[in-house]
């Protein structure tokens, strides 16, 4: 028996005979909606609706996060609490694919200007022969 049909025994709506085709989901959705007319009519199953849409159906979404804190928080990062754990695990979970990640322009914010080092040394022993070795790392 749908719950329309057992609280329509109840209480009478001027929507009756348009309700008898209508499904569960819909339903729900209507009585969980407060800018509807069964929000009015009918408050206790209206509540029950909105707990019932707000319930998870799995526990999917949750164990991606403990799963997501146990990836983020290791032993290395022990000390991430509050605000800085949740900016980690928000990167981590909705942050874009590795493959498509900036690496050079995070880089260069990271490190604006590079330093230069230039390094000499004389590749010959002899006085005459002038032959230098160039290294630079930048």
């Amino acid at each position: 028996m749908s719950l329309l049909k057992y609280f329509s025994k109840k209480r009478k709506t001027p929507e009756d005979e348009d309700n008898q085709d209508m499904d569960q989901l819909t339903i729900l959705s209507k009585l969980a909606s407060q800018h509807d007319k069964w929000y009015q009519i009918y408050p206790s199953l209206s509540k029950l609706a909105a707990i019932a849409f707000t319930v998870p159906i799995s526990s999917v979404n949750c164990e991606r996060d403990f799963s997501t804190m146990n990836r983020v928080k290791t032993d290395l990062r022990n000390r991430l609490q509050g605000d800085h754990l949740a900016a980690c695990m928000l990167l981590s979970i909705n942050g874009p694919p590795l493959s498509e990640f900036p690496y050079n322009r995070a880089l260069g914010v990271i490190f604006p200007k590079a330093k230069t080092y230039r390094q000499y040394w004389k590749c010959s022993h002899d006085d005459d022969d002038h032959d230098y070795l160039f290294l630079a790392f930048f």
